[in-house]
């Protein structure tokens, strides 16, 4: 440890002992998981192939994977268009600068409480 430099500097030394260990044991869990994910799938087409081709269907499991890989990509692909529309009109109605003292009037989403409780005049 830190002798002479306070608990403050001891505390923070260990923390980042901590931190660099916990990402390495957290980067090889998410290898080892992604190997064994990756071997699942791979193991399940061949199983799969070797079946569709002994009973003489080699083209319908060959389409099956084409179907299911290009319904996949075209609902990826709507899925992040969705995600990037709604970061940016998200990022364009960002507040960034509160007025003084409305602090005490937000709510979560940066919606001021005065606007919901005006009359519409």
């Amino acid at each position: 440890m830190l002798k002479g430099y306070g608990v403050e500097a001891t505390l923070m030394w260990i923390s980042k002992q901590f931190d660099r260990k916990g990402i390495t044991i957290l980067r090889w869990i998410g290898i080892s998981l992604g190997v064994l994910l990756l071997l699942d799938l791979l193991t399940f087409l061949l199983a799969e192939g070797l079946w569709f081709q002994a009973v003489s269907y080699g083209d319908v499991f060959a389409t099956r994977l084409l179907s299911q890989g290009l319904i996949g990509l075209g609902v990826f692909a709507v899925s992040l268009g969705c995600l990037w529309l709604n970061l940016t009109i998200a990022e364009q109605r960002m507040w960034t600068h509160p007025e003084p003292g409305a602090e005490r009037m937000m709510l979560p989403g940066h919606l001021r409480l005065k606007y919901l409780c005006r009359s519409s005049d």
